[in-house]
């Protein structure tokens, strides 16, 4: 990843404002490649108008951040000091009025540091700027995507395996967790059967399997600190009717939306796509969620694939398609695959068959 170009395209869409100020998480991984766990103690990199950066951290963390990334001056601090002193010579020695933060990661108690340091200090957000920097994904970070996508489908298949009358959901979890961690990822998995279908963010539980049973697994995988998103949905022995007719139109919605969605659409036509053959079949108030959400170094990020949003897919935008029915005290269905926009449509990254699986 090219990290001094990401910083520049930052700067210059960032003009105007004295310092640009980042905490731990995905913003400051993004920029920078450096992954910093947060914790109680203030820890603040700044990005200068110039082509300089410096941190304010605790003291005894300075000697792995100077290993890993140039600064251009750091301002450390010990436990029995607090950093408010170490923030004001920051501040004085860039002559920083004016600065730019992440709203919606920065705590609340770390913008107060700052507004102690300085109580007229001017405080733009940063969310539209990084948004608009993070959405589209460069042809590195789609490399990282597929290999995400290629683990999730593998532990997909395995799962799949596993699943007969007399298992319990978290037997399934465990044996997808041993793929994830075997192929050195990270991730996570919601295992959903019988009625508990029907609870689109249902977790893992212990009930058992039976005949009969639909079993729904949303499965995430984070390779490389990049994440894929997939779900299936199998039948365990002959299928309920309705509810095989409920996988057949969420079949069909969700073939809609990844074949006919094309570069200039909206994120809500994609949405439109889905939702409105679901409408047709007469399943309109069971479909209780949006379409898809943004995937990238966070499992939910923009594009958020909702009715009305307005923004324009590009190329390289990276996204879920998962429409979704939910008949309460009867089951759930819903199909989910992670995508990315091409020059012509889309690519989708994961795989797993979508036909009608029947264990």
């Amino acid at each position: 990843m090219d990290y001094q170009e990401r910083l520049q395209k930052l700067r210059r869409e960032s003009t105007g404002i004295d310092c640009l100020f980042f905490v731990p998480g995905v913003n400051l991984y993004y920029l920078t490649g450096l992954k910093v766990s947060g914790s109680e103690r203030l820890f603040l990199f700044g990005v200068l108008p110039s082509a300089r950066t410096f941190m304010i951290a605790p003291s005894f963390e300075i000697g792995r951040f100077r290993s890993t990334i140039e600064l251009d001056t750091v301002f450390s601090y010990r436990d029995d000091q607090g950093p408010l002193s170490a923030i004001k010579q920051a501040l004085k020695r860039y002559s920083i009025k004016k600065i730019g933060v992440e709203f919606k990661y920065m705590k609340l108690w770390e913008l107060e540091w700052l507004k102690q340091a300085v109580p007229k200090l001017q405080i733009i957000d940063l969310s539209d700027t990084i948004k608009k920097l993070r959405i589209r994904k460069c042809p590195e970070e789609i490399r990282q995507l597929r290999k995400s996508a290629y683990i999730a489908d593998r532990a997909m298949a395995q799962a799949r395996n596993e699943i007969r009358p007399g298992v319990t959901e978290s037997r399934i979890e465990g044996v997808i967790s041993e793929v994830v961690k075997s192929r050195r990822a990270d991730g996570f998995a919601a295992v959903a059967s019988g009625p508990r279908t029907a609870l689109p963010h249902a977790r893992t539980t212990d009930r058992i399997i039976r005949e009969g049973d639909l079993v729904w697994i949303d499965l995430v995988v984070y390779y490389n600190s990049y994440v894929a998103d997939i779900t299936r949905t199998f039948f365990v022995g002959r299928p309920d009717p309705q509810l095989l007719e409920v996988y057949k139109t969420v079949m069909i919605a969700q073939r809609r939306a990844r074949t006919k969605t094309v570069p200039g659409m909206t994120a809500g036509e994609v949405d439109t796509l889905a939702r409105s053959y679901i409408d047709q079949q007469g399943y309109r108030d069971y479909f209780i969620h949006r379409t898809g959400h943004g995937i990238g170094l966070e499992v939910h990020e923009e594009p958020y694939i909702v009715e009305n949003n307005l923004v324009k897919l590009e190329q390289g935008m990276a996204f879920t398609i998962e429409p979704g029915i939910y008949l309460p005290d009867r089951g759930g269905v819903r199909i989910e695959d992670s995508v990315v926009v091409t020059e012509e449509g889309v690519e989708s990254l994961t795989k797993f068959s979508r036909g009608i699986n029947i264990i």
